[in-house]
């Protein structure tokens, strides 16, 4: 019995290390075969032919690229709460670059959409205040009619969401990512909290944006700043692998590009998709007039 009992237990931690549901092949799987030592090749560069501003998330959905972005008037804050006058824009590309629509979103001070992932149907987006600690509301968007509608307003500053389909629950961070949210969606697309807010132990990397990747997981891509003894500040940018079911951090990798300037990759959104056996990552690192920088990485468990 005793035996048992430890190999259903052994069971369980295999379980959860691997995203939960053993076999099934995804995104979150292969990720966790991507080493320090795996091979990033660039596959194209992508000219955005429109000025994007300050981009925020990105989905990629039949073929089709749909860009968070949020557009400051002013660069100097106003007022007693530190608000800065702009709006929030998404923009809806081809593949090529070219521009097809753009939806303003905006819910009086809040301007600024984060992080955004997609089930297909829609697309979730907060728009939240300009600064940390404030107020977010959270966008359900119609793909096929792009149009947005509010599902919900937050007490915090929500700089990203992602949308696990299988539990029909919302994830979301707040402003650096140090705490993780969730919310039931209910079928009219009205949200409502589910549980404590938990935080956050990864101190490496602030996320920029988060797509779910199956098996419970989700990616979470950004960046971090750190001082050198040259008096110079070194961009340190990673993805992460998060077990949704307690938010632990299950794989973690840096991206060892950057541009000339020294922008690094997962400065602003990305997206991931799976290809076979390699991830197609999709990088837009840049402000105003920018591209997508798209790269592939060949996985521990391939063979050249």
């Amino acid at each position: 019995m005793r035996l048992l009992f430890i190999g259903f237990i052994s069971l369980l931690q295999w379980y959860s290390s691997n995203c939960g549901i053993a076999g099934e092949h995804s995104l979150a799987t292969a990720f966790q075969d991507i080493k320090k030592h795996s091979q990033w090749i660039a596959v194209d560069t992508v000219q955005l032919e429109h000025n994007i501003f300050h981009p925020q998330g990105m989905v990629i959905v039949n073929d089709t690229i749909y860009l968070s972005s949020v557009r400051v008037f002013s660069t100097r804050a106003t007022g007693s709460k530190k608000k800065r006058p702009g709006m929030g824009l998404i923009y809806k590309f081809k593949m090529s670059g070219e521009l097809l629509d753009s939806l303003v979103i905006v819910d009086g001070d809040r301007i600024h959409p984060g992080g955004m992932d997609s089930d297909g149907r829609y697309i979730w987006v907060p728009v939240a205040e300009y600064r940390p600690h404030s107020t977010a509301s959270i966008y359900r968007i119609n793909i096929r009619q792009f149009r947005a509608v509010k599902s919900a307003t937050v007490n915090d500053h929500i700089g990203a969401v992602t949308y696990d389909p299988d539990k029909r629950i919302l994830h979301g961070v707040n402003w650096g990512a140090r705490t993780f949210y969730s919310w039931q969606v209910e079928s009219n697309g009205s949200i409502s909290q589910v549980g404590s807010p938990v935080r956050n132990g990864n101190q490496i990397i602030d996320y920029q944006d988060c797509h779910y990747a199956g098996n419970q997981c989700m990616l979470c891509a950004g960046l971090n700043y750190y001082r050198i003894p040259t008096g110079q500040s070194l961009a340190i940018g990673g993805i992460d692998l998060i077990y949704l079911n307690n938010y632990r951090l299950l794989h973690q990798i840096l991206v060892p590009i950057w541009l000339a300037d020294g922008t690094v990759l997962t400065r602003n959104p990305f997206f991931a998709a799976l290809l076979n056996d390699r991830i197609r990552f999709y990088f837009i690192p840049e402000d105003n007039q920018a591209s997508v920088y798209i790269y592939e990485v060949i996985t521990g468990k391939q063979k050249n």
